[in-house]
């Protein structure tokens, strides 16, 4: 949304436009800058159109020509650059910005943006970094917002930093024994102190997850109901009810958990969650395969297939042709298994900066048995 008129006033003061143009880079987005300066965009493009000699507009962004944009700069202040740099950051958290863009201007905002937006803004860099695969820096982002939500005493961007670490608030691929991400969910469940019911749930369910490996399934199972009785909305108790499954994994608690994951896929289905709802088919599909419901798991991963075609989010295609390989295999067309495992592999490669399916037995073998 726009910065509003006080502060506008307050912090511009007499720039001018194109002097604001040059604070927020050399080719600039004019809907940012529209709504950095709370101007309509017909009279911004109005009068950047005014001066050919130092700018270049074209459709919805404005190029800087030459050195033009240097020399405007040096006229600028640099407090006042550090607050143009903060009110882009203001606005660009609002929407779902690419992490280059986002992070430039964090960066540049400096101390002008306060450790509580600080804490919010790193978030969202952290979330952006997620959607563009980047797995590490997005970790790193996270953890620069909870050192800045722990000295503001932010807690609800603690549980949300804490909840990034796990790859988001869905958490598709959670780590297994990561201890900076448990203490990091043991910090935000004492600094929410019972406040915030759907923050709560989400972090306890996270934290059932994230005791893979660590702790007894019982002590996970627990966890994990207790997010599901507190949860305060159906994506909550979607949520909790995946903890719930992984908790429970295993042929010997497949049909329970056929119950749970249909209810995800239909409970996420109704919030428009595709993420939680992906979530959901893929802990379907192998409490179906451990039922030796082929025909079942072949319809789901079809449903899946459908879906994730349409968010252009290579962290979830890859397993599409994965599960295929897997029935290839089963069906004993090795040929097609391979083709299937190859592009399993390129498609993963997509979607995180270092991927690699585990090593398979040779398909020679797997053929005999």
């Amino acid at each position: 949304g726009a910065v509003d008129g006080f502060t506008m006033c307050s912090v511009f003061g007499t720039l001018s436009l194109i002097e604001i143009a040059a604070v927020l880079g050399a080719d600039v987005d004019l809907g940012l800058l529209a709504a950095v300066t709370g101007r309509d965009a017909l009279e911004i493009l109005d009068e950047l159109a005014l001066d050919t000699s130092a700018i270049d507009v074209e459709g919805t962004r404005a190029r800087f020509v030459g050195a033009a944009r240097t020399q405007i700069l040096a006229a600028v202040p640099p407090s006042r650059r550090a607050h143009i740099e903060a009110a882009a950051v203001r606005v660009l958290m609002s929407g779902d910005p690419a992490a280059e863009v986002l992070g430039r201007h964090l960066d540049a905002a400096g101390s002008a943006l306060p450790d509580r937006e600080r804490a919010e803004a790193l978030v969202a860099l952290g979330e952006s970094l997620l959607r563009e695969r980047d797995i590490a820096s997005a970790r790193e982002a996270f953890m620069r917002a909870a050192a800045a939500a722990r000295t503001s005493g932010h807690a609800v961007a603690l549980a949300h930093a804490a909840l990034g670490l796990g790859t988001g608030q869905v958490g598709f691929e959670v780590q297994a024994v990561d201890r900076a991400q448990l203490g990091l969910l043991d910090e935000a469940l004492d600094a929410l102190g019972g406040d915030h019911a759907k923050l709560t749930a989400l972090l306890t369910a996270r934290k059932s997850i994230a005791l893979t490996f660590v702790s007894p399934a019982p002590e996970r199972v627990d966890l994990a109901r207790a997010a599901l009785s507190a949860a305060p909305d159906p994506a909550t108790r979607a949520s909790a009810l995946a903890a719930l499954c992984d908790a429970q994994a295993g042929p010997a608690h497949h049909s329970v958990r056929l119950e749970m994951t249909t209810e995800i896929v239909m409970l996420a289905h109704q919030a428009a969650d595709h993420r939680l709802e992906l979530l959901g088919h893929r802990m379907l599909l192998v409490a179906q395969a451990e039922a030796g419901d082929f025909a079942a798991v072949d319809h789901t991963v079809r449903d899946y297939a459908a879906l994730v075609s349409t968010m252009r989010e290579p962290l979830y295609a890859w397993y599409v042709p994965l599960w295929r390989a897997a029935r290839a295999v089963l069906d004993g067309r090795l040929d097609d298994c391979r083709r299937l495992l190859d592009t399993a592999t390129r498609q993963g490669a997509k979607s995180v900066k270092s991927f690699e399916i585990m090593p398979q037995p040779p398909l020679s073998r797997a053929a005999s048995t």
